[in-house]
């Protein structure tokens, strides 16, 4: 059994990449079959209303450049 890479035989090595694989394909097929919600496969517009009081901006105002001028 080796217990370096740096001495790994390739059997190893190959078991090691087989490994990983199996990881990446588990996980691309998880990623693939989830689902968010009750989407069934349909794209609806979102929408948004206001429902409470216009909250309207101040005027800009540009930063000034003596903030830290102590």
């Amino acid at each position: 059994m080796s217990h370096s890479m740096y001495t790994a035989g390739r059997t190893t090595y190959l078991k090691i990449v087989v490994v990983a694989l199996l990881c990446a394909i588990v996980f691309t097929v998880m990623g693939l079959t989830a689902r968010v919600g009750e989407m069934n496969g349909a794209r609806k517009p979102s929408r948004i209303e206001a429902s409470g009081p216009v909250i309207r901006a101040r005027a800009f105002a540009p930063p000034s450049t003596a903030q830290n001028a102590d």
